[in-house]
């Protein structure tokens, strides 16, 4: 399967800004990447991968474990979303949520 593009976004709300770094594999490499995301409230970036493997911020981690075939046949931009966690859900103060097609898809609670 082939790279795929989608959005980091940040809904924290009341002008928070988050730093994320993401952790992810190309087509056209086999190693292990990184990049370094600050991502205002409200706004989004864009990241090109093949498998996103995790997302860390304030030394917890969403594990993710994504393929890009899990991309197959949505046909509209994928967000993974940084939110909120429910006090109490899962011992976890921040949850990403990925979105698509105006479906929440799958959350992993940053742990």
């Amino acid at each position: 399967m082939g790279d795929v593009t989608a959005l980091l976004a940040n809904s924290l709300g009341n002008g928070n800004k988050i730093s994320i770094t993401v952790y992810y594999r190309t087509a056209n490499n086999n190693y292990m990447q990184h990049k370094e995301f600050d991502i205002k409230d409200g706004e989004s970036q864009s990241l090109t991968f093949n498998y996103l493997d995790r997302i860390e911020m304030d030394s917890a981690t969403a594990a993710v474990m994504l393929s890009s075939s899990a991309f197959d046949g949505q046909g509209s931009t994928a967000y993974f979303t940084t939110q909120y966690a429910t006090p109490g859900t899962e011992d976890a103060t921040y949850k990403n949520v990925w979105s698509s097609a105006g479906l929440d898809r799958v959350q992993w609670f940053y742990k």
